[in-house]
Formats: C-alpha cells, structure tokens, sequence
C-alpha cells in the first residue's frame, strides 16, 4: 500500500519503532492514535498526545491488533517504508498466511473447491517467483493487480467462509508447479480468456513463449467501452491533443491486439504494446486486448471479450472445469501443461 506523508495509525499497538531496535516489552496495550510523517530522508515525526518523537531510519515496524490506517485496517505486523513524500506500508505474513488473503480476493469463496485448490497453487507459485525476481527490492509483492489482490479484511470472513479457506490452504500446502529446471513456475492467470489463452511473450515480450490453447470451458464474455478522441488525446498525448486514428499494427495467435498505433491532429504517432495502452486507460476500462476498434464520429468503440491479459490459467475456464468432475491436477494440467 503506497501513501502520501503524513498518515494516521489507530489500534492497539504493540511496538513502534525503527527496524533492528531492540524489542520493548508492552504489558498490556490500549488504543492509541499516531500521526506519522516523513520530513526528510529516512527522517520520521511521530505525534502522539501532543508529543512529538523524531526518529532516523528507513522504516519504522508496528506491531498490534486492529490496526488502521486512515479507515483501513491493514496487518498485525508492518513495515512503513521512506519515499520521500511518500509511505509503502509493507504487511509482513508467513506464504501460507499470505495466501489466505489472495485465494478469496483473486477467486470468489463460493466457487467449486478444485477451482479454489488450483487457484491456491497458481497464486503460491506465482508469489514465489515474483519474491525471487524482486530480491534486491523492499518488498516482494503488490497488493493490487500488478500482482495479485490481497485483502486483509477477507482474513475476517465468516466463520463458513474460512473453513473453506483453509481447508483448501491446508490440502494443498506447499504445492507449487515448476518449470523442467526445477525453477518455480511464475504461474500466470487471469479472469476470462475469451476462449483462447495468450502467450507471456505476446504481452510482455517475456523470453520464455507460454502455452497457448483454445479453451472450450471459458465463458467468453463480450464487452464494449467508447471513448471520446479528447480523453483518449489527453491520456496518451498530453492536455489539449485529440486522438484522429488508431491503427492496429499487429495481432497475437490467439486474435489479440499486440501493438498499435495512434494519432493526434497534429499527425504525432505513438506506438504502444497492447499492455501499455490497457494500462494508461485502465484495465478496468478496457477489459482485454482482444478488441476491435472503431471510429464514430468523435468517439472511438472498443468491442471485445475476455477480461484479463489471457495468459496462463482462466479463472472461468478453471470453474467450469471442476464443476464437469476436473481435479485441481487436472485443471493445472490443462493450462499449464509444461509444469511439473
């Protein structure tokens, strides 16, 4: 979780303090507020009760219960890390705890359990190999979909809902798909293939080509977005521009746009990969790159089907294929066939 300085911590805190302090022993906690705020490089104000603390550190660890920032509650034991302005508030978990956060955020609960068991798996892998390629950084994962979703709040779900949880944790703990040279496999997923998956280098020129397949379980969902030549201009161009075409210069195997083109009134041309263009209006917006596009007027019309960027397992292929009797092995199996 990226903030802007100063931020404000409630709950009941344990411990504050720079990171390789020794520990002071806490008897029994209260809720307390902090006001925290960067004013220089690894320089921290910590208000409390009308007192002000100064602190020198790259981070500082908290340690409590019911901790919030702002309204949102976030782990029992974090890291707030120096960017200048800025706060990563890091939450630190054992793997399997951590997958507990992910399973329900990245596939809803109610779903056959083969699906959530294939899920847990693909999450754990990818969270491996992600951790591995961001060993010289401060922290190994985003919460967000540049990596996977995780959400605290989901580890104070009903009481039914976590069994299911955890029974799926615990059956499949530790299990992890690899790649021929035992290398952990950055398994790759998304929501909706739109009945064919994609390859890691069609996307985002990865040296390792992905399997690709037709994949008769999705359900291919259809969508559409407009958007006006102004706000496509000012997103892509700058403030005052106006996109006047868009050219799609090459598409993937599986029918996804890979890259394109675009022009503004004063005959600029800007060339982005499909990611790129998905990225700067929103993968929320524009759902997948397995679009056509055309122009009406001022408006340009986006129609597509899928939603995520294709590659690896299809979460709704994945349900449908356990609710046809597909273990989870299976299922793995069948979208990632090269792992091991």
């Amino acid at each position: 979780m990226k903030l802007n300085s100063p931020i404000e911590l409630r709950g009941q805190v344990y411990s504050l303090q720079p990171h390789n302090s020794p520990f002071l022993p806490v008897s029994i906690p209260v809720p307390s507020s902090y006001k925290i705020d960067v004013f220089g490089k690894n320089k921290w104000r910590v208000h409390k009760n009308g007192k002000v603390k100064t602190v020198e550190s790259p981070y500082l660890f908290v340690n409590g219960e019911s901790l919030l920032i702002g309204k949102r509650a976030i782990p029992s034991n974090v890291f707030l890390f120096s960017k200048g302005k800025r706060v990563d508030v890091i939450g630190v978990f054992e793997l399997e705890r951590y997958i507990e956060g992910v399973l329900p955020a990245e596939m809803p609960a109610s779903w056959p359990i083969e699906a959530l068991k294939a899920q847990a798996i693909a999450s754990r892998s990818y969270a491996l190999a992600r951790k591995k390629e961001r060993s010289d950084i401060h922290f190994d994962l985003d919460s967000n979909v540049n990596d996977q979703v995780f959400r605290w709040s989901e580890l104070r779900a009903t009481p039914q809902i976590l069994d299911k949880i955890h029974d799926v944790i615990r059956e499949t703990k530790g299990v992890v798909l690899k790649e021929k040279n035992s290398k952990v496999l950055k398994a790759y997923y998304h929501s909706d293939c739109g009945g064919y998956t994609e390859s890691a280098q069609s996307v985002w020129g990865d040296a390792v080509r992905r399997f690709v397949s037709r994949d008769r379980g999705c359900s291919i969902k259809s969508w559409s977005a407009k958007l006006d030549s102004k706000q496509l201009g000012r997103k892509i161009f700058g403030r005052g521009s106006r996109v006047t075409q868009i050219k799609v210069i090459k598409k993937s195997q599986s029918g996804r746009v890979v890259k394109l083109a675009l022009y503004d009134m004063q005959g600029e041309v800007k060339k982005l990969s499909a990611d790129q263009f998905r990225r700067v209006l929103g993968y929320g917006q524009l759902k997948s790159a397995m679009f056509q596009v055309e122009k009406e007027g001022e408006d340009f019309t986006f129609s597509g089907r899928g939603f995520g960027h294709g590659v690896g397992m299809c979460q709704h292929g994945a349900k449908k294929l356990a609710k046809s009797g597909k273990t989870h092995r299976e299922i793995l199996k069948h979208y990632y066939p090269n792992a091991y």
